[in-house]
């Protein structure tokens, strides 16, 4: 039994970082591309990431899950939104991790040591992730706005 924080220094050896930024640009372990399409640096890798996730008909935020459905259903063509099934809000887990044989974490705890560093680790190892989805909600603020519009 460890720690989460030991979890989380073990990461990187265990799982490929940045895993959203990899799989948008088609960059992961294992790929089809050949290796001279394959980005050299992490810059290059975000800059793919993001220009596949722009050529998307359409990019969707899950926590404006309401609203990106409605953004969805308007791409689509959908004329009577008001025919859409309501929302179910499933699989949704409170600020606390928790996992068999490992420590729990309170990340709410804004004094909790463990949880500081947990925090900067997972996020250090996700930066380009982080990057690109602040580049998805831009781009889910151009849909809002082209739909603003009509």
């Amino acid at each position: 039994s460890g720690s989460l924080l030991e979890y989380v220094r073990e990461y990187p050896t265990l799982h490929e970082c940045d895993y959203q930024t990899r799989q948008i640009a088609g960059a992961m372990r294992g790929t089809f591309l050949q290796a001279h399409e394959l980005p050299r640096d992490d810059r290059e890798l975000l800059a793919m990431a993001k220009r596949k996730l722009a050529s998307f008909a359409f990019v969707g935020l899950t926590e404006r899950m309401e609203e990106s459905v409605l953004l969805l259903a308007r791409t689509l063509g959908v004329q009577d939104v008001s025919a859409l099934p309501p929302l179910q809000r499933l699989n949704a887990s409170p600020q606390r991790y928790s996992r068999p044989g490992v420590a729990t974490i309170d990340f709410s705890d804004e004094t909790s040591p463990d949880a500081s560093q947990a925090r900067a680790c997972i996020l250090a190892m996700h930066k380009l992730d982080l990057e690109l989805y602040e580049h998805a909600e831009w781009l889910f603020q151009q849909q809002r706005a082209k739909f603003a519009d009509k």
